[in-house]
């Protein structure tokens, strides 16, 4: 199989951290491609990358090696969350065009949260299998903070546009 596989969902899904060689044993394989269930494989990862999936016992695993059991579990390919907005936090006051709260709680101290709170907002994307986004209308105090969670191990790949264009 070909196709490369997000470690870093792996990673979060199994709680542990880089080794030099990585052995899933037993793990059934989501191929998206052809539409199937792998089940049995073996997956080593080396150096944080995927570099081969086998049925299990076509591959040796070593004495030693760092070995997580799969059964039970799938290993799928990282989905994509293709639209979101980081300005918006799904609060109240996140919407001033829409529904103006303003002079409730302001805005500003609104984005101070998201901005405060964006590695937990990541590591949760990651937790669900979500390994890359894209802010489709970001403000420029996102597209700062976005590259100070380039190799993140907890983070989502972060693709950001400009700023956000509007008819209002």
């Amino acid at each position: 199989m070909k196709n490369k596989i997000s470690f870093l969902l792996f990673a979060t899904m199994f709680g542990f951290t880089t080794f030099s060689q990585t052995y899933v044993a037993n793990v059934n394989v989501v191929d998206v491609i052809n539409k199937k269930l792998i089940p049995g494989q073996t997956v080593v990862v080396t150096n944080n990358i995927i570099s081969a999936i086998k049925p299990i016992g076509k591959i040796k695993i070593p004495a030693d090696a760092k070995i997580i059991e799969g059964v039970g579990k799938y290993l799928i390919p990282g989905l994509t969350d293709a639209h979101v907005h980081f300005f918006q936090s799904g609060g109240l006051y996140t919407r001033p065009d829409g529904l103006d709260l303003r002079k409730y709680s302001s805005y500003e101290k609104e984005m101070d949260w998201v901005h405060s709170n964006m590695e937990d907002l990541l590591r949760r994307y990651m937790q669900m299998g979500i390994t890359s986004v894209i802010d489709v209308g970001a403000t420029y105090s996102f597209l700062k903070q976005r590259d100070s969670f380039v190799n993140k191990n907890y983070s989502p790949t972060i693709y950001m546009t400009g700023p956000l264009l509007t008819s209002y």
